[in-house]
């Protein structure tokens, strides 16, 4: 796994985890082509190591900008709910068993590889 990450560019490997708008906060634009080794590493507007956006650092920087992606993306987000089991049927996830015992089922969708 480490030899083929090695080979990456980082826009390479971003790409298989993160929409292309998410991508600014982990690597500087210019430094996109420079190897998947540089991801998190340098960030312009805070030095090294964090995710940053308008000058917010850290972790809660991305996890704030993914909740926002979801909700656009016509995702319901429950927060403060504890999840019990995830429900795997035919080898697929079909939801979650939350800690109240509701069976909450997911929408079917249809993903992509992220832009």
């Amino acid at each position: 796994m480490l030899g083929e990450f090695i080979k990456l560019r980082s826009w390479e490997f971003l790409s298989q985890y993160l929409p292309r708008e998410f991508w600014g906060m982990f690597i500087f634009e210019p430094y996109l082509d420079q190897p998947a080794s540089m991801v998190g590493y340098y960030n312009p507007d805070t030095d090294w190591w964090f995710p940053a956006k308008d000058g917010e650092v850290g972790m809660q920087v991305f996890a704030r900008e993914l909740y926002n992606a979801a909700l656009r993306a016509g995702a319901k987000v429950v927060l403060g709910l504890g999840v019990r089991r995830v429900i795997v049927e035919g080898g697929r996830v079909r939801g979650v068993l939350t800690d109240d015992g509701r069976r909450i089922e997911r929408r079917p969708c249809f993903p992509r590889r992220a832009q």
